[in-house]
């Protein structure tokens, strides 16, 4: 049985939506106002919190609305905690169906999004998570509750880009200040040594988003409110059309809060992993990697 309270959704929404300054979470920049990127900076902020407070399809409507070329992807994936060695055998584009969490960990859906403003000549890379959870009083004990999700530690995504040794394609906007184009919201935050030129490494807490989604009632099920993280990148001296940006996200749990690097091709390693378990989304269920170029907005 699932829950729909929208009201309730919008209220928790709006109450988490994307904040502007400085730091780690809330953040994204304050540009000059004679900057050719302001408007652009400021629309994508006002999209970031259409998208928490009213849903994805509004915000691709208000994008449409302002003229900004865009382009989104979703996929749906399901993780599966306590699986067997026979369903841990299985490949990549099969994973375990669970669409209950009370059976498994969690559902996750993803949507990622690019977006171009052709006046600075630069991009917007965001991605967009919802848990799948059940929170609700315990009838056998009303002062405690049953919660069935995402667990902590926090995950990890990785946003990369087309780069090498050889060719510079993208660059992070400000990139000698890297976290002034990070965009983060109360439940990601930018892991401060992830950043290599090629990639940058985004930490997620979605067991405290759907805790404080609010309860669902006894065995219920709902979808989280959103989660925000993107980056500004623009071009670099070796730019091309062809030009592509990937995600790969680590679900884990048990664990500690990892210390990231991210590189392109999209790859994630831990300094420090003390994971028990964790599985790794980088492809569809189709088996094809979280990809788009840059031509696809342009």
């Amino acid at each position: 049985m699932e829950k729909n309270d929208l009201s309730r959704r919008k209220v928790l929404a709006t109450a988490g939506a994307i904040t502007a300054g400085f730091g780690a979470a809330g953040t994204v920049v304050a540009r000059e106002r004679d900057d050719p990127s302001e408007k652009f900076t400021k629309q994508m902020i006002q999209a970031q919190q259409i998208a928490k407070q009213e849903g994805l399809e509004e915000r691709q409507k208000y994008l449409d609305r302002v003229g900004i070329n865009h382009i989104e992807k979703d996929h749906q994936f399901a993780v599966q905690k306590n699986a067997s060695e026979e369903d841990r055998a299985q490949p990549a584009h099969e994973p375990p169906i669970c669409v209950d969490p009370l059976d498994c960990d969690a559902d996750i859906n993803v949507q990622f999004s690019l977006t171009y403003n052709p006046r600075g000549e630069e991009f917007h890379y965001s991605y967009y998570i919802r848990f799948r959870y059940g929170y609700a009083d315990d009838p056998s004990y009303p002062p405690r509750d049953i919660y069935a999700g995402p667990e902590d530690p926090v995950d990890t995504l990785g946003l990369t880009w087309e780069n090498s040794s050889a060719a510079k394609r993208l660059e992070i906007r400000d990139h000698r200040e890297v976290h002034r184009s990070v965009v983060t919201d109360d439940y990601t935050e930018f892991d401060e040594g992830s950043w290599t030129g090629s990639g940058l490494g985004i930490l997620v807490d979605g067991y405290q988003a759907s805790i404080d989604s609010g309860k669902t009632g006894n065995d219920e099920t709902d979808w989280s409110q959103m989660v925000v993280a993107g980056v500004f990148l623009e071009k670099d001296v070796d730019f091309r059309p062809e030009t592509s940006v990937r995600g790969i996200y680590e679900y884990a749990w048990k664990g500690t809060e990892p210390d990231v690097a991210v590189s392109y091709p999209a790859s994630i390693t831990f300094k420090q992993n003390e994971y028990e378990e964790s599985e790794t989304l980088q492809h569809t269920p189709e088996g094809k990697t979280f990809h788009i170029k840059a031509k696809e907005v342009m």
